[in-house]
């Protein structure tokens, strides 16, 4: 499980601090503020040819926080050390996103309530028959099918912690997964 995010964080040569202040909705918006940035990075400039994944632009399914982040805004006790944001697509079968590392980017960013923190961007294309499986289209459904049905190494590692939505606006602050 390890392959998603190694090592130990870093800022300005200090070792990330876990942050216990309470996550707010308005929290959450900042966080899709630079999620949405950096949605816009990887349809336009990422891939060879740059812009490669632009048939992505409108296979997005949700955009959600995860990991210990989603965890802390559920129970208000794990803490925040850094923040997993997960893009979630239809698959395009003739543009893959690799699995290895799930198309990574980490930035570092001043928050207004929790301080410095690094945020994780990370993608995953979902196949069309765990969409199928699931009881709408709803992103929510979508993703409960996901974390249930995936059966690969990203939904494994994903599941033991709950999963908070960002993006479409509907499920801003939905907890999708709860664990």
């Amino acid at each position: 499980m390890g392959n998603f995010i190694e090592g130990a964080r870093h800022m300005q040569g200090k070792e990330e601090v876990r942050t216990y202040e309470k996550l707010t909705i308005e929290d959450l918006k900042e966080i899709e503020q630079y999620a949405k940035e950096e949605l816009k990075r990887f349809l336009n400039e990422v891939g060879n040819p740059k812009g490669k994944y632009r048939v992505y632009e409108n296979k997005l399914i949700a955009i959600c926080l995860c990991q210990g982040a989603a965890q802390h805004f559920v129970d208000g006790k794990t803490g925040i050390k850094d923040i997993d944001v997960w893009f979630f697509f239809k698959e395009d079968k003739n543009v893959k996103i690799p699995d290895i590392k799930n198309m990574r980017y980490s930035v570092h960013k001043k928050f207004t309530n929790i301080g410095d923190k690094s945020i994780d961007f990370l993608k995953k294309a979902i196949k069309q028959d765990i969409i199928n499986k699931s009881e709408s289209v709803k992103p929510e459904d979508i993703l409960k099918s996901y974390l249930q049905n995936g059966n690969t190494s990203t939904s494994k590692y994903l599941a033991p912690k709950s999963v908070v939505g960002l993006f479409p606006p509907e499920i801003l602050g939905k907890i999708i997964w709860e664990k």
